[in-house]
């Protein structure tokens, strides 16, 4: 494991792209595609896939490049830095601008406005219209004091500091709308309450470029984070031991049995620059049997013939963390940590003795007292293929549901499965 994470930073990803240069040739090869958060201030570059070496360009060398369904555009920006951590807050007058050569990604683009993004530490949407300016999209959020009026109880009035949002987008989006022939009231209504996201800035501006009657060229469709809701089936494989005081089970062999199991829940998930992590939340339900003689020798009065069957069947909500050790746009290899609980119950729970010395057969239905509630944890591994398919192997590192003064156990499962992920 750890050899495998030491090399996770030297994975490439190379896929069919195109870049422009600055003296406006093209050259079509392969691009070291790391589907980037922040955006890149270089790309690897390679004309033929099999080969060893990689050029490596920077806005000095190209103006564009596509690659994976992502266009990035180089252009000089100005950028707005205030900060919009709450705890970091500037007062309302400070002005912190820094202007560079950047990549921006293209959102949009249309016979109105084209929009981009660049991000560092927050993001910043730029438009773009017929003049081929680029002006940022404002949205600042600063300290301001304010000094309420007095009256007759305070007649100062005592000053306090409020945080102000600035979101001057909406006007400058409205300005656009409102030069076009025909006014759109819906439009206008949701130009008027977007968020600033790549989502709600992007719907608007394709909307307004749609409002010419011609068709939107080109709108992103890549995400940074998603949800991904999954199900699936599989086989558990379990056996368990006792320990302890009792003559009867101790020792016991039940091997190894299997149960089927479903399984349904919801990922938390990062697509943009292939994060490492993701999380999951599932709920699974299965069901096993257990069934193994002994035969237990008494010195004076012959031997017992020991027959128990236990029948489980358990739901089971647990937390997952998905560490990704091979990131690719189609294929991913993880492995990582399943933290569940048990929620059990034992319809068949029996153990019956025979006597060699009597003809009585002795059963007790309800022989253990198994805990209905118990923790497990688990080790899981698995690949998703083509962003659907998750083929997966479970395996129990803890798990107990018996633990008495006398007598404890221990619970071993392995389980694979085979899930679909509805995107």
């Amino acid at each position: 494991m750890l050899g495998l994470c030491l090399q996770v930073t030297a994975q490439k990803n190379y896929q069919k792209g195109q870049v422009v240069l600055t003296n406006r040739d093209t050259l079509k090869g392969w691009i070291d595609y790391r589907n980037w958060h922040i955006n890149p201030t270089s790309i690897r570059f390679k004309q033929d896939s099999l080969a060893d070496g990689a050029r490596q360009f920077t806005t000095n060398d190209i103006s564009f490049f596509q690659v994976a369904g992502d266009k990035y555009l180089k252009a000089f920006i100005t950028k707005d830095m205030l900060p919009v951590d709450v705890n970091s807050l500037a007062a309302d007058s400070t002005e912190m601008q820094q202007t560079e050569t950047a990549f921006l990604r293209v959102l949009v683009e249309g016979p109105v406005l084209n929009l981009y993004e660049v991000y560092d530490f927050k993001p910043h949407y730029y438009i773009q219209d017929s003049t081929k300016s680029y002006h940022e999209l404002t949205n600042k959020i600063t300290l301001g004091v304010e000094h309420p009026l007095g009256d007759e109880h305070n007649p100062v009035g005592d000053e306090h500091i409020k945080m102000h949002v600035h979101d001057y987008y909406h006007g400058e989006l409205m300005a656009y709308l409102l030069l076009q022939p025909k006014y759109d009231k819906k439009l206008a209504r949701q130009i008027q309450t977007i968020g600033y996201t790549e989502k709600e800035l992007g719907k608007v501006v394709a909307a307004l470029n749609g409002v010419t009657g011609q068709n939107v060229p080109y709108v992103s469709n890549n995400r940074k984070k998603a949800l991904s809701f999954y199900a699936g089936a599989g086989a558990i494989y379990s056996t368990l031991t006792f320990s302890g005081d009792n003559v009867y089970l101790k020792g016991m062999d039940f091997g190894w049995n299997t149960g089927p199991a479903i399984m349904a829940g919801v990922e938390l998930f990062s697509d943009r620059s292939f994060r490492e992590l993701s999380f999951r939340l599932e709920v699974a339900y299965s069901s096993i049997s257990y069934k193994a003689d002994n035969l237990l020798t008494r010195n004076s009065v012959g031997s017992d013939t020991i027959h128990y069957e236990l029948k489980q069947r358990n739901i089971t909500p647990s937390l997952i963390v998905l560490y990704h050790i091979i990131r690719r746009e189609k294929f991913r290899y993880y492995i990582g940590a399943q933290f569940a609980y048990n929620l059990s119950s034992y319809p068949t729970n029996a153990l019956t003795a025979t006597h060699s010395y009597t003809t009585i057969v002795s059963k007790n239905d309800s022989y253990l007292s198994f805990d209905k509630n118990w923790p497990i944890v688990n080790i899981k591994t698995g690949a998703i293929i083509n962003r659907r398919w998750d083929v997966g192997i479970t395996g129990s590192l803890w798990g107990r549901n018996l633990n008495t003064s006398t007598m404890h156990n221990n619970v071993k499962q392995y389980a694979l499965w085979l899930g679909y992920h509805f995107l």
